[in-house]
Parts: structure tokens; C-alpha cells; sequence
């Protein structure tokens, strides 16, 4: 009775584990004694009596006992049930609590993937919106510098060429001080020439990147600050996005390093490889805190960073001692 009381309790407090523990411990007793005791009871009947009433009281015994076996297969066939009866509804309870996990974090996933699909559109958007500031831009210095170099530089070429005349036929003392307006006027139109060239430089388009990079580095080669440029394996044609966008890079890095850096050496290596375009400039200036620049990005690394997601590249700076900078675009033939 304290084993099938003990049953009883488990399973009101849904202990199935231990309650099915507790009815197999009652079992094992009830039947034991059940059995000794029918043994017992039909060798005592055997014993005193020895007539039909004894046979007819042991079968009735047997009979007892047979039916309290039974019962007890029943109550052992009804603890199966219940038993699996309750892991069913903890296998559903279980693979409905794992559907919701999933649902939530599909829904989750989705969100992200909302966020970023947005985030890419305005990324893209904003590029755009760049580019055709950028492409509105060298149409605007294209039309620039050939106005400057086809009419102004024109007419200052044949401004100098009437006062050499004028000098040459007047050998007069103010001969000296119209040589040195000559002279200046000559300073002049190198100047404008030069000016036409960075705004659109002619060797870019029609001779390729590597002899438009060279004649860069040379002409920002000063007293100051020497430039030294190295081409590896530069294929001569490219679309014409490309070399204005890398040449713009290169202009804007090494006019940073002129005003900024105070460097007295910079390197600028190009170089092409497996499909990609690699591009480095170092310099041995002063340097600056590359933390300080996420920050608050000045106007110029601002712009080569548009560039270069234009161009679908990646460009890393270090600066500690002089500053390093690395790009790599992948070509697509």
C-alpha cells in the first residue's frame, strides 16, 4: 500500500518517471505475496481436505489469482499508455516550441535582409548620385581645359610671338624690359598649359595610364618633394571610367602629400596581376591619426573613398611613421 500510495502521489505531482518505479515495486510485492499466499492457502486446503470441496475451493483459489494477474497486466498496460501518452504531448510541446524558434528567427533574418537591401540601395543611390556629380564634373573641366589650351593659351602663344617680333625689330634700350615681359608672358602660358593638362590631361586618353601616372609624378616633382613613380605589367587600355577615376586617386593623393604631409619622398607604384589592379603611395611625411579622419573625413579622402567605391575597390591607410595607402580593384575584361 506504501508503494502503490507513493504511485499515486508521483503521478498527481506528473513524476511519471517515479511513479512507474513505484507501481513496478507494487507489482513485484502484490504478486509475490499474492502467489505465497495462494501456494500457502492451497497447501493448507490440500492438507485438511482431501474431498471435492477441497479441489472446488483451490480452483477457486487459482482462479483468484489468475484474475488479480489481470488486473495487474491491465494496470501495467495502462501505465504504458499513460506514459506514452505524455511523451506524445511532449514531443508536440517541443516541436511546437522549435517551429516558433524558427519562425522568429526566420522572421528575424528577413528583417536583416530587409535593412540591408535598403541600406544597399541608398549606398547605391548615393553613389549614383556621385557619379554623376563626377561625370557632370570632367565634362565641365574637359570643356574648361580645352577653352583654355584652344583659345586663351592661343592667344597668349600669339601675344608672345608679336612681342618677340616687336623685340626683334626694335633694338632699343626698353628692348631688355619687353624680353622680360616676353619671358613672363612665356611663364604664363606654361602655366595655363599646365593647368589645361591636370584638368584633363591629353596623355591619359590617348597614350593609357601608365605614361598619364609618369608625367603626373614628374610634373609634382618640386624642390621640395621628389616623386617616384614604378609601373608593373599596366595594360594600355582600359575604359575611360577607370583611368579618370585611378588618375583622379593619384592626383588627389599626391596633392594631400604636397600640402599636408610635409614629406621630401613619395612612391607611387601601379601594378596589375591575376585581374586585379593594386596601387600604392607611400610617402615619409609626418603622417596622421587615421581615427581622427573616420571621424571627421577631410573633403579629399572623402572623395578618393567615393572613387574608389566606384570603381568596386578597396583602399586601406596606415599611418604611423609617413602614411601608406592601398588599392586593390578588380578588373573586369
Amino acid at each position: 500500500m506504501v508503494y502503490y500510495n507513493l504511485a499515486r502521489t508521483e503521478t498527481h505531482l506528473q513524476h511519471f518517471r517515479e511513479a512507474t518505479g513505484w507501481f513496478e515495486q507494487h507489482k513485484q510485492i502484490s504478486d509475490s505475496l499474492a502467489l505465497a499466499e495462494a501456494d500457502e492457502r492451497v497447501l493448507d486446503l490440500e492438507k485438511k481436505y482431501q474431498t471435492s470441496e477441497k479441489e472446488n475451493e483451490l480452483l477457486k483459489i487459482r482462479t483468484e489469482s489468475q484474475t488479480q494477474a489481470l488486473r495487474l497486466e491491465k494496470n501495467r498496460t495502462l501505465i504504458v499508455l499513460l506514459l506514452a501518452t505524455v511523451l506524445l504531448l511532449l514531443g508536440i510541446g517541443f516541436f511546437l516550441l522549435k517551429s516558433t524558434q524558427n519562425k522568429r528567427m526566420l522572421a528575424l533574418q528577413k528583417e536583416k535582409l530587409l535593412e540591408e537591401e535598403l541600406k544597399n540601395v541608398l549606398n547605391q543611390d548615393k553613389l549614383n548620385r556621385y557619379n554623376a556629380m563626377l561625370e557632370g564634373q570632367e565634362i565641365e573641366r574637359n570643356r574648361v581645359a580645352r577653352d583654355l589650351h584652344d583659345g586663351l593659351g592661343g592667344l597668349l602663344a600669339a601675344i608672345k610671338l608679336r612681342l618677340s617680333a616687336l623685340a626683334f625689330r626694335e633694338k632699343t634700350a626698353k628692348s631688355s624690359d619687353l624680353t622680360a615681359v616676353i619671358q613672363q608672358l612665356d611663364h604664363s602660358v606654361n602655366e595655363l598649359r599646365r593647368i589645361a593638362r591636370d584638368m584633363m590631361p591629353e596623355a591619359l586618353l590617348s597614350m593609357g595610364l601608365e605614361p598619364a601616372l609618369r608625367d603626373l609624378c614628374q610634373t609634382m616633382n618640386s624642390e621640395t618633394m621628389n616623386v617616384s613613380f614604378e609601373a608593373i605589367n599596366l595594360r594600355s587600355s582600359h575604359s575611360p571610367s577607370f583611368l579618370i577615376g585611378v588618375y583622379r586617386i593619384v592626383q588627389e593623393l599626391l596633392a594631400n602629400a604636397l600640402k599636408h604631409s610635409g614629406a621630401t619622398q613619395v612612391w607611387v607604384q601601379a601594378s596589375e596581376q591575376e585581374g586585379h589592379f593594386y596601387l600604392v603611395v607611400e610617402d615619409d611625411g609626418k603622417g596622421f591619426d587615421p581615427n581622427l579622419v573616420k571621424e571627421k573625413p577631410g573633403i579629399g579622402l572623402s572623395n578618393i573613398r567615393n572613387r574608389v567605391e566606384l570603381l568596386n575597390g578597396n583602399l586601406e591607410v596606415e599611418s604611423q611613421q609617413g602614411t601608406s595607402v592601398h588599392l586593390d580593384i578588380q578588373l573586369h575584361e
